[in-house]
């Protein structure tokens, strides 16, 4: 079982609560595709009202050659993963693609050139390190079972950024009564896709239109402060890829290139606060 502290999905929200004079709303997407030979492919998109841009000082451009920047930094990601600009009901930002991942990689998609440290990162993809919420990830295929599993390694109080404090479906800030996400306007939606029909979750719901998706779009359980399980076939039925052993992905596949959005983002806010 491999270990790595990642950003959570909605770590950007509360830095971007806490900011001072900062309003507007936001959407963060991402579909997390899991292969049966165990490559994943993962496409996220982030969007902003641009008064939102405007008031961190930056621009569509800005953002996107920041990103690009960072992954021409990692030639072994060269034709897995694209940034592009995205425009959506009226709000513009970003988005990334990458397709057949190797855990290596990654891992490597989530290390310090795109914001995340690494201090243990092997050729398997062993482990690394963020600012983010600790957490206890796990990948494993075995059966004809694949299981998806994270465990919360960090006190929620503990995970959140100076100045915010997550509770519940709620957000605080700083010397501010907690507010509902939804009101803000702040929009959030996980994807999770699998060779075969889920068998259990015991976070977000299944898509009743694709039995093979696992949807998440409550903001409380997006956080990833909480344990939870998504237990999938890794064959549609009457099929079986048998037994291919246990394979660790640090924790990148939970939350794919969205949890790097999110870090990155409050670090070009940080350069921008007074």
């Amino acid at each position: 079982m491999l270990r790595r502290t990642r950003t959570r999905l909605g770590a950007l929200a509360l830095v971007l609560l806490s900011a001072a004079a900062l309003s507007g709303c936001y959407t963060m997407k991402s579909t997390t595709v899991f292969h049966a030979d165990d490559t994943v492919d993962v496409t996220a998109s982030m969007a902003f009202d641009e008064s939102v841009l405007t008031q961190l000082g930056q621009t569509q451009d800005s953002i996107v050659q920041q990103f690009q920047d960072s992954l021409a930094a990692q030639p072994d990601l060269a034709g897995k993963v694209t940034v592009a600009p995205y425009d959506a009901d009226g709000q513009t930002g970003f988005s990334v693609t990458a397709t057949g991942l190797t855990p290596a990689e990654a891992t490597s998609l989530l290390s310090s050139n795109i914001g995340v440290s690494s201090d243990d990162t092997s050729a398997d993809g062993s482990s690394s390190t963020d600012p983010g919420t600790a957490a206890t990830q796990l990948y494993s295929h075995s059966g004809g079972t694949i299981t998806l599993s994270s465990t919360p390694s960090t006190p929620s109080t503990d995970a959140t950024p100076a100045g915010a404090q997550s509770s519940g479906a709620t957000v605080t800030t700083s010397g501010d009564a907690s507010v509902d996400p939804t009101a803000l306007g702040i929009v959030i939606e996980e994807r999770y896709t699998f060779p075969g029909p889920v068998q259990s979750t015991t976070i977000g719901h299944v898509d009743p239109d694709d039995p093979n998706t696992v949807v998440v779009d409550d903001y409380s359980q997006a956080q990833g402060l909480t344990a939870w399980q998504i237990v999938a076939a890794d064959a549609a039925p009457g099929f079986s890829f048998g037994n291919v052993g246990l394979l660790a992905l640090c924790g990148l596949l939970v939350v794919g290139a969205i949890g790097a959005f999110g870090y990155a983002l409050t670090q070009i806010m940080g350069a921008r606060r007074p």
